[in-house]
């Protein structure tokens, strides 16, 4: 017979786990009796005060599909247990029997068990391995059987001496007769618009081919084959004018500001102006001195890379995006880095604009905002520009490839 401290003893070198870990918040003095050591795990694993919601596990717990029978029965047997600690014996057994039977899954199983009559939990887990066992090779000899019997069912429509086999082959046959003769009204058919394509002429269809691969529609002309810049109208109208000393195309006697169009390398759009071909206004960008082309055809103020990177970091502002296209009058779109506030510094006035920029030839363009915003007023024969009621003095001079006349086009939506 163990004695109270043999009992204790070995049972508190048994633990391991969380139960060691019980044992070690036990006082010293108590780590050694039997009956401390029971109490203090019963209040870790099993506390009586939690008896209702073992209870409502207990009601509600079903089988899931990683439980197998037995661990089904042993996980209802501990919560009758922890539900009913003080109840009989035999009376925890009827309860887990009853729970363990509601618990399955399958129905079949269910009704079979209580036919049964089990008398306690151990005989209810016992018939319901039985019948899963026997439930197995069950189900597999059905699904062979049906897939036989598919087989068998086809196996009989192919036999050549049904009655309904002979009606089913004279309407296949039937149906086959009728897809070939229409193959071959499709095949006479095709053959018929090819060999009325081989006489028709050719002549007119290639040309309007080649025109379209050549390019157009002309916005000038309207007719195809060319675009607007290359019009045979346009080049007669040019021959018939004359040139000065620099190249430029004039009427004999007016000196005109008509500039020509080029294109570099990289496919941007170089304008080359002639003498008095651009009205600038000096001014100061962000501390940084410049000139802008006044252009009241500009409906936007852009402002060049090469500015806007020469600004200060700290002066520099910052840049958000747009979704305004840009493009010249040469219809090529420039690709805007972004638009800002910027502080344009006319000497007697200062006044902060929205800008975009852009990569461009000159410093800036003075836009049309711009001036409707702060009534601007352009005196071309004093070069002057009124801006409210400050005057700020115009140069106009000749300038080399420098973008001009640019204007804004909107998304739309």
């Amino acid at each position: 017979m163990w004695s109270e401290y043999q009992k204790g003893l070995y049972l508190a070198v048994s633990l391991v786990g969380k139960a060691q870990a019980v044992l070690g918040d036990l006082p010293k003095e108590k780590r050694q009796i039997f009956s401390d050591l029971v109490y203090a795990l019963e209040e870790r694993f099993a506390p009586s005060c939690q008896t209702e919601l073992y209870r409502v596990q207990f009601k509600e717990y079903r089988q899931k599909a990683s439980d197998t029978l037995p661990g089904l029965g042993q996980s209802v047997r501990r919560l009758s247990n922890l539900a009913y600690p003080t109840a009989p014996l035999e009376l925890r057994d009827t309860l887990a029997k009853e729970q363990f039977i509601d618990a399955l899954v399958d129905s079949e199983m269910r009704l079979r068990i209580k036919q049964s009559r089990p008398k306690g939990l151990n005989d209810a887990i016992r018939l319901a391995v039985e019948l899963e066992a026997y439930n197995k090779p069950e189900s597999r000899a059905i699904e062979s059987i049906g897939h036989l019997r598919r087989t068998t069912s086809d196996e009989r429509t192919e036999a050549p001496t049904s009655p309904d086999t002979a009606v089913s082959m004279t309407q296949m046959t039937t149906w086959m007769q009728t897809i070939e003769n229409s193959i071959q009204s499709l095949t006479k058919e095709i053959k018929d618009l090819k060999s009325q394509r081989k006489f028709q002429p050719r002549r007119k269809i290639n040309n309007l081919q080649s025109k379209g691969k050549m390019g157009g529609p002309c916005f000038s002309c309207e007719e195809i084959g060319h675009f607007a810049r290359n019009c045979p109208n346009n080049i007669q109208i040019l021959s018939t004018r004359e040139t000065d000393n620099n190249g430029t195309y004039t009427d004999g006697t007016v000196k005109t500001l008509k500039s020509e169009v080029k294109y570099n390398d990289k496919g941007a759009v170089v304008v080359t102006a002639s003498e008095n071909a651009g009205m600038f206004v000096e001014l100061s960008i962000q501390g940084v001195p410049v000139k802008f082309v006044v252009d009241t055809g500009a409906t936007l103020t852009l402002v060049s890379t090469r500015v806007y990177d020469s600004i200060p970091d700290l002066c520099r502002p910052h840049l958000s995006k747009t979704r305004s296209q840009i493009k010249s009058v040469s219809d090529k779109y420039l690709s805007p880095r972004g638009k800002g506030n910027f502080t344009l510094d006319f000497g007697q006035e200062k006044l902060t604009s929205e800008a975009v920029v852009a990569d461009l030839q000159v410093e800036g363009i003075q836009g049309l905002d711009f001036m409707k915003k702060n009534k601007c007023l352009i005196d071309v024969s004093a070069n002057v520009l009124h801006i409210d009621n400050v005057k700020v003095p115009l140069c106009v001079q000749g300038t080399q490839n420098r973008n001009a006349d640019v204007q804004r086009e909107n998304n739309v939506g």
